[in-house]
């Protein structure tokens, strides 16, 4: 008996400190998988407006230096809806913070956003109740622009 809880000790404190040294390894690798926007700028990887605003903003991670920047969620949104690639991150409509893609919930704003599609990026745990997650997204921000195309 003695030895087998001297093994599950031996084993949780293992755990523990493989976490402990990863964990610094996993923050560094997160950071630098998104980076920091050049406003007035870099254009927008789809309409190719420059970015002027970061509390809209979006980007896709491809690769170490491969990263694509969008001046407004809904461009990368409608991507979206052809290509899955890509870790992404949204910035939060009041704080500018990045929010990871897995963890991202829209909302309509009345805010003008840079093209127009008129959704806001929140935190799961703060988003409001009828939010939508990133499918129910990408679905009205094609939707929409196909009611807005007549087509």
């Amino acid at each position: 008996m003695r030895t087998k809880i001297a093994l599950v000790t031996v084993a949780v404190a293992a755990g523990i400190a493989l976490a402990i040294a990863l964990a610094p390894r996993k923050i560094a690798e997160e950071a630098a998988a998104r980076r920091a926007l050049r406003l007035g700028e870099e254009e927008c990887a789809a309409c190719h407006m420059i970015l002027t605003d970061p509390h809209f903003a979006a980007q896709r991670v491809l690769g170490p230096d491969d990263v694509k920047v969008y001046d407004d969620s809904g461009c990368l949104l409608k991507e979206l809806a052809r290509d899955r690639r890509g870790a992404l991150w949204f910035a939060e409509a009041d704080t500018g913070e990045w929010i990871d893609g897995s963890d991202v919930r829209f909302e309509r704003t009345t805010r003008t956003t840079p093209m127009g599609f008129g959704l806001a990026a929140r935190r799961s745990i703060t988003a409001p109740k009828g939010s939508m997650d990133l499918e129910a997204a990408i679905r009205f921000v094609t939707d929409s622009r196909k009611e807005k195309s007549g087509s």
